[in-house]
């Protein structure tokens, strides 16, 4: 995983989740957590007081040790999602490869997007024994680079229902 793709992962789920997008300076501080600089250094480059980079980057870990259901801190940041990394290849692995065995006459082509795999992993399970051929993907990147290889005949997003109790019907 490089740190774009964390970042984008980070900006997916704050958006999604909390709706809450990462400021120019919140973005810095996790560059320079993903690469060890200090805050002096962050704050430097941005212009800002030290105190003010730590005072910003305290809420942002704590923000991201809630999406996350871990400690999240600017030593352990970038060892999280490459750990986080390795365990979603590998499920995803697992998964694409339940679904090469696939019968060819399938009831329709399925596109699952989720951020959770337990969820795609029961999507994927329970649509593929109904028939259906079944892909599984957990961000936007890996969503429009399925598409434009197999289109899919329907598309499962992941639903947050917090937001929709929010919307005026």
């Amino acid at each position: 995983m490089t740190f774009e793709e964390a970042l984008t992962w980070v900006e997916s789920t704050l958006q999604s989740k909390i709706n809450k997008q990462l400021t120019p300076s919140e973005k810095e501080i996790l560059r320079a957590a993903w690469e060890n600089e200090t805050y002096n250094t962050v704050a430097d480059n941005l212009y800002l007081s030290v105190g003010y980079i730590k005072d910003l980057a305290s809420r942002l870990w704590k923000c991201l040790s809630n999406l996350l259901e871990a400690k999240v801190t600017k030593s352990n940041f970038r060892y999280l999602f490459l750990e986080r990394s390795t365990t979603l290849n590998h499920t995803l692995a697992k998964i694409e490869y339940s679904h090469t065995y696939q019968r060819e006459d399938s009831k329709g082509n399925i596109l699952i997007i989720d951020q959770l795999i337990d969820n795609l992993d029961f999507l994927s399970y329970t649509l593929t024994k109904e028939g259906y051929k079944v892909h599984c993907v957990t961000d936007s990147n890996l969503a429009l680079r399925t598409v434009r290889n197999n289109l899919p005949d329907v598309i499962l997003l992941e639903i947050n229902i917090s937001e929709l109790v929010a919307i005026d019907l």
